[in-house]
């Protein structure tokens, strides 16, 4: 029950971030990207804002989620007397196909949605090597994964050094227009550099995930801490986040009135404001599906073939945005909303398939790393 409830929060978000693919397919609109030195996004309409604010949820929730359910892999391994140097290999296995996917699968499907581009700090026009989330995911799981045999205090020490890094390191907003190394791009300033764009780098989000592994273990000792303690976290979280935003703390991009610039947090890489509200509405959640004694349904199908649902969605989407901007160009949000769910109605049984597929194959089967 406390995987399924770790499922279910994936299931959710993933199709969250589908939102957030789909509008910028479908209704052609630049990729926004709530950049440290690039133009910050201006929203005019709040429905806009609301459909990109949600998908925030996503990205902290998948390395979140990842560290916590390396723990409870790490548990289960354990308590069954495997051998630890087994399941670090499998981790480190899983984490270099991640890297394999971006390049070979994630980076083509956005190829076919093809939206605008949008302003990202850096120089250079085309780019050749991209590096999401999937990239992002991938090196963090196998810088974690070494250690998993740490203690907890120093995971979370690591975890808030590896935060903290990324707002020391990063430069003054003003040189957003410099080239950065690749070495810098890739580990701590996300932007772009000649054929070379990043938006996850390894630093901060390894420092989630490591978070992430903390809670795992919590969550391992007691379902309680998913129904009672982890959202209470998550309410702390976010009354922190409320505090520093309001008096100017905790990200670059300060808000200059109303509650739509209170919310449009940097991103890239993500504020200390950013991970707390993501991050407290992420627990917040957390702890409310945990509730739920249904063992099946659609957010647990989709959270179990993740990889799987991330791939397909990119293609699905970005096709069925070239044939309606051929047959009927101009699609608006409410419309846009319909294709969506229209777009996981088609996916839910095609994520089910995979998974009874998944479940077949033995162990060591690459298939199983989907």
């Amino acid at each position: 029950m406390r995987a399924l409830a770790v499922d279910r929060l994936r299931g959710l978000i993933i199709a969250l971030m589908a939102l957030d693919h789909a509008s910028a397919f479908i209704i052609d609109r630049p990729r926004l990207g709530e950049f440290w030195g690039a133009v910050f996004p201006v929203y005019s309409d709040a429905l806009p804002f609301v459909i990109r604010a949600v998908s925030h949820l996503c990205a902290p929730g998948f390395f979140l989620l990842m560290g916590a359910s390396m723990a409870l892999a790490a548990e289960n391994h354990a308590r069954g007397g495997g051998d630890f140097r087994e399941l670090r290999g499998h981790l480190v296995r899983r984490g270099l196909i991640l890297l394999v996917v971006q390049h070979i699968l994630v980076n083509p499907g956005f190829l076919v949605g093809d939206p605008a581009p949008s302003p990202v700090p850096g120089i250079g026009d085309d780019v050749l090597l991209y590096f999401g989330v999937i990239y992002g995911l991938g090196a963090a799981m196998i810088v974690a994964a070494p250690l998993l045999r740490r203690s907890t205090s120093t995971l979370l020490i690591l975890a808030a050094a590896s935060i903290a890094s990324s707002t020391v390191v990063l430069p003054d907003p003003a040189r957003g227009g410099e080239a950065f190394s690749a070495l810098l791009r890739l580990l701590w300033i996300p932007g772009q550099t000649d054929l070379l764009m990043v938006r996850y780098p390894l630093f901060p989000w390894l420092g989630v995930a490591l978070l992430g592994v903390v809670l795992g273990r919590y969550v391992a000792r007691s379902p309680e801490v998913l129904r009672r303690r982890i959202p209470a976290l998550g309410l702390a979280c976010v009354g922190v986040f409320v505090v520093l935003r309001a008096v100017g703390l905790g990200d670059p991009h300060v808000a200059s009135g109303g509650w739509i610039e209170f919310l449009n947090l940097t991103k890239y890489p993500p504020s200390v404001d950013f991970l707390l509200w993501t991050l407290g509405v992420d627990l917040l959640l957390l702890g409310l599906l945990a509730r739920v004694t249904r063992e099946r349904g659609p957010l647990v199908t989709f959270g179990q073939a993740a990889l799987f649902f991330y791939v397909v969605h990119l293609y699905l989407y970005g096709a069925l945005a070239r044939v309606l901007d051929a047959a009927a160009p101009g699609a608006g949000y409410v419309a846009m909303l319909g294709w969506w769910i229209a777009g996981l109605v088609v996916l839910l049984p095609l994520c089910a398939a995979y998974g009874r597929f998944k479940r077949g194959r033995p162990r060591g089967s690459v298939w199983r790393y989907f």
